[in-house]
């Protein structure tokens, strides 16, 4: 599909055509390295998460040593991929339900070719986050309450403290998260009265409590919450 009036070349899709926007997960994708590509084994993954609707896609793409030859793979070679088994929404094993309670699809696809062993996995997964607690997150009003509280409770410390954004909320959040998966140094506590945490998520974190342990912080003595590692 092109988006009208194209009247260009016709070997390129049109972006319109997508109504997804992803963006790669590069901890969680893997390219092997230029001399083991297309041999026997050799697996391909790129995980991607989409900035509109915030599913979850992952591709693996793996040469078997099983089918086909691999030898006669050409550079040039178009996979011809045949459905060949799966779990979705409707069929006869039906979708699968992650601990988080996300819905993933999964579609597995051969090339027809009897040279060619590639296989293809394809998983879909819903977005991990409900819409509630996305607007417990980026909602101007509910995060202005908060702050106010946080503010009333603590006037001397936050005094002159500047009133976080959505953005501000979701970039402190995605850095606690990042440091405690990637950043052993500084994967510690965080203190329930430190300034940048209060007027994000509350006074203790209390009105986010049931968000953040579902994304792996637990409460310890002393209102301190930390990030398990998954």
């Amino acid at each position: 599909m092109f988006a009208e009036p194209y009247d260009g070349s016709q070997q390129w899709l049109s972006p319109a055509a997508c109504q997804h926007v992803y963006v790669t997960k590069t901890n969680q994708s893997f390219l092997p390295p230029p001399d083991q590509r297309r041999g026997p084994g050799t697996t391909y993954k790129v995980a991607a998460v989409c900035s509109r609707c915030r599913y979850h896609l992952q591709v693996l793409v793996t040469y078997t040593a099983a089918t086909g030859q691999h030898s006669q793979n050409q550079p040039d070679h178009i996979h011809h991929l045949v459905y060949r088994s799966g779990r979705q929404r409707g069929g006869p094993s039906g979708e699968e339900i992650t601990p988080k309670g996300q819905r993933a699809e999964t579609f597995h696809y051969e090339c027809s070719y009897l040279t060619c062993s590639a296989v293809v996995s394809l998983r879909v997964v819903s977005p991990l986050l409900d819409a509630e607690w996305v607007r417990l997150l980026t909602d101007p009003e509910l995060l202005k309450q908060r702050t106010e509280e946080a503010i009333a409770t603590y006037p001397d410390r936050l005094e002159g403290i500047a009133r976080p954004l959505p953005i501000n909320v979701l970039a402190n959040l995605r850095t606690y998260i990042s440091n405690a998966l990637h950043d052993g140094q500084r994967n510690r506590s965080i203190s329930a009265v430190n300034k940048r945490f209060v007027v994000c998520f509350g006074v203790e974190g209390k009105p986010c409590k049931d968000l953040l342990e579902f994304l792996g912080f637990r409460t310890k003595v002393g209102a301190i919450f930390l990030l398990l590692k998954y």
